[in-house]
């Protein structure tokens, strides 16, 4: 029996493009096969991309309905995008953001995983941090010790800005799945990219001698690429 993309997701058929996105961040949290380790999860993964990759294309009704899992012998090429912008940006990465709530007495700190290019990701903190400083504003009249308060505050802000990423297996594992993909649709300049940027997350030296000979492939075939710091 097969399932349509809105039952892959867990979704209605009226859901909204908002409800989609945070169904399958959700879904994508669950069955990574970095974190999901039972048989099938790499098909699981598979089938969950290409139910997003419908869902959230405005022509959809004209495109067939992906129906059941993917086939290993027929697989669509599917990018891990930003979920602000949607762009397959070789500097993709999985960032834990500390986001500010608050209620009449207090405010405290919930975290929450985003993929985000480099400009998203800016944004994002820039969002959250000013989000933090209001927090502090209003909070200040209830009788909070200012200093400590501060302290707090400043602390939240400096995990935004300068420890979000999460894990690096798993950011390696999305980059490393873009490369693939990447790859597969022949857009070496971004292979090459997504490479070298994947050197500094590689799990251990196996991974890092792929990678290695992925980028001397790469070196080889485009003369003209040059490391890229973003």
């Amino acid at each position: 029996m097969t399932r349509s993309p809105f039952e892959v997701l867990g979704v209605p058929e009226t859901a909204t493009l908002q409800d989609i996105k945070t169904a399958y961040r959700q879904k994508v949290k669950t069955h990574h096969p970095d974190r999901d380790k039972t048989p099938g999860a790499s098909l699981r993964f598979q089938e969950i991309q290409q139910a997003y990759e419908w869902l959230r294309d405005p022509a959809r009704k004209t495109r067939p309905r992906p129906q059941g899992k993917a086939s290993p012998s027929v697989q669509q090429v599917i990018f891990l995008r930003c979920e602000v912008c949607q762009c397959t940006s070789p500097h993709l990465r999985l960032l834990e953001l500390r986001q500010p709530t608050w209620n009449r007495e207090s405010f405290y700190r919930e975290k929450d995983q985003h993929l985000l290019c480099p400009d998203c990701a800016k944004r994002k903190v820039r969002q959250l941090n000013g989000q933090w400083a209001l927090g502090a504003t209003l909070t200040l009249p209830v009788g909070f010790f200012l200093p400590l308060l501060l302290l707090y505050v400043l602390y939240q802000m400096l995990c935004n800005t300068l420890w979000a990423f999460v894990p690096r297996e798993i950011n390696y594992q999305v980059l490393k799945h873009n490369i693939l993909s990447y790859l597969q649709t022949q857009q070496l300049a971004e292979a090459y990219l997504a490479a070298q940027a994947a050197v500094a997350y590689a799990p251990d030296d196996v991974e890092k001698r792929w990678l290695v000979q992925t980028l001397i492939s790469l070196r080889e075939t485009l003369p003209r690429v040059r490391p890229h710091n973003p």
